[in-house]
């Protein structure tokens, strides 16, 4: 059977994905249809379901597009590559916010995802993380950065419970003195919470190895 063909070009699963991208960040995840997208590419439903069997499918696929787009540093102390990783996936969730859903989801893992994994452990590994806790280091820290992002973009406004709390206590001021004046001078804001959890653990990490913050690697 012949691939089906677009308007201009040969119909694949790349360029649905790449379309499917693109109708979710402009138009919002809700939009994502057989019908919508087979307007956008100018084929028919069933053009598309040649690849893909269901909407499902091609946002999960999209999902790994999305990881599959980031950069792992390779230069710079192992603070900074991980710092970098971290905040480069979480701009790039936040520019395509309809993978949120994936982010802890349960499914075997993809390559896209191991290559990601398997990085941060060897990065890990190098700088000196003891064997019996390379693997609860690595998880604590993929668990922390998904879970975060996860929640600030499903759930109503800033889904952090830091952000949460500081706004009940400035909202209830007489009654939690204590709370809001704390909530005031820090002014919580998601940003500076995703900072200073991603610190804490790098600060956990560096407490189990030898080697010292600013130790460069690769």
């Amino acid at each position: 059977m012949p691939r089906p063909r677009t308007g201009t070009s040969t119909l694949g699963p790349d360029t649905i994905v790449t379309a499917a991208l693109q109708l979710m960040d402009e138009r919002g995840e809700q939009e994502l249809s057989l019908r919508n997208l087979a307007e956008e590419l100018k084929v028919s439903p069933g053009a598309i379901n040649y690849y893909f069997r269901s909407k499902d499918d091609i946002r999960r696929a999209a999902y790994l597009r999305v990881v599959s787009e980031l950069t792992l540093p390779t230069d710079g102390t192992w603070t900074e590559q991980l710092e970098r990783l971290v905040y480069d996936f979480r701009a790039l969730c936040h520019r395509h916010r309809h993978v949120a859903p994936y982010l802890m989801e349960q499914h075997p893992p993809t390559p896209q995802e191991v290559r990601v994994y398997d990085y941060i452990l060897t990065l890990m590994q190098e700088i000196g993380v003891p064997e019996d806790q390379l693997w609860h280091t690595t998880s604590h820290l993929i668990d922390t950065v998904l879970g975060f992002i996860y929640r600030e973009l499903t759930g109503p406004g800033p889904a952090n419970l830091a952000h949460q709390l500081a706004e009940f206590a400035l909202n209830n001021a007489a009654a939690y003195p204590a709370l809001a004046h704390a909530a005031q001078a820090g002014r919580v804001r998601a940003d500076e919470t995703f900072s200073t959890q991603l610190q804490f653990i790098l600060n956990g990490i560096t407490a189990l190895t030898p080697r010292r913050k600013d130790a460069t690697f690769r």
